[in-house]
């Protein structure tokens, strides 16, 4: 079973640009429901909603703290608990990915998104298939 994900070229350093690949989903935190673009990201190894995508649910930050380090910034981060995230399939089918401990961070010097990370890619033996060149990817269970 294969799940798409969208390829977004962001403006780099230096005027490179970069190809990220990222999943759609929705999910629900403390009874909330929300839809998100988490970065597939193999070099993080945690799972969490980016600031801007937590203040949207207009609730506080509250849970387990635990500070992190997420691209070169130390931050704090809240443990949510397990969430399902809800993602569609190339056959347009409807599947769930189990996130163990989805985090919710504090604000950062700069911005930090929603990142699926190694944790979640590993618990639900996903493995990411990305062509930067061509612009497209897409996870698959194993």
């Amino acid at each position: 079973m294969r799940i798409p994900l969208i390829v977004r070229t962001e403006k780099g350093e230096e005027d490179t640009h970069i190809p990220r690949p990222l999943l759609v989903a929705m999910g629900k935190v403390r009874r909330t429901l929300f839809r998100a673009e988490f970065l597939v990201d193999t070099g993080g190894p945690y799972t969490l909603l980016g600031y801007s995508d937590f203040q949207r649910l207009r609730l506080p930050l509250k849970g387990r703290m635990r500070s992190m380090m997420i691209a070169g910034f130390k931050l704090r981060a809240y443990s949510q608990g397990e969430v399902e995230l809800n993602v569609g399939t190339e056959d347009r089918e409807i599947t769930s990915i189990v996130v163990r401990n989805l985090y919710a961070c504090e604000r950062a010097e700069r911005h930090i998104p929603s990142i699926l990370g190694v944790d979640t890619l590993r618990d639900n033996n996903l493995v990411l298939v990305f062509d930067a060149a061509n612009g497209m990817g897409y996870l698959e269970k194993s």
